[in-house]
């Protein structure tokens, strides 16, 4: 059981790190692109960054408590929506051929 979840929330963090390798090594993307105190304005990125910043909090806690099992499974919930949902919502915003802040938004909240 453990190795097929490990397996299977590996597999979808390494999807969404291959999908945006893919996009970002096409057009060029560096992470120097994203100015200093930049600030979404998308909905989805401030919404990815709304659970992410908690689940970081989190974990940091859960982890103080020697609870690895329950730092995983946080982990995993949040791989689960970034897979699932910010990269499928993300592609339309990568696809297009014009490099422009949505662009970047997306890079960087990858």
């Amino acid at each position: 059981m453990v190795q097929q979840t490990m397996r299977r929330v590996l597999l979808a963090l390494w999807n969404v790190y291959r999908f945006f390798t893919t996009f970002a090594n096409i057009d060029g993307f560096k992470p120097a692109y994203v100015l200093e105190g930049w600030r979404p304005k998308a909905d989805l990125v401030r919404w990815v960054l709304a659970e992410l910043n908690p689940l970081i909090v989190e974990v940091d806690d859960i982890l103080n408590g020697n609870d690895v099992g329950e730092a995983g499974r946080s982990t995993a919930e949040f791989i689960n929506v970034l897979s699932n949902g910010c990269v499928r919502w993300s592609r339309h915003r990568l696809w297009k051929s014009a490099k422009g802040v949505d662009k970047v938004e997306a890079y960087a909240t990858l």
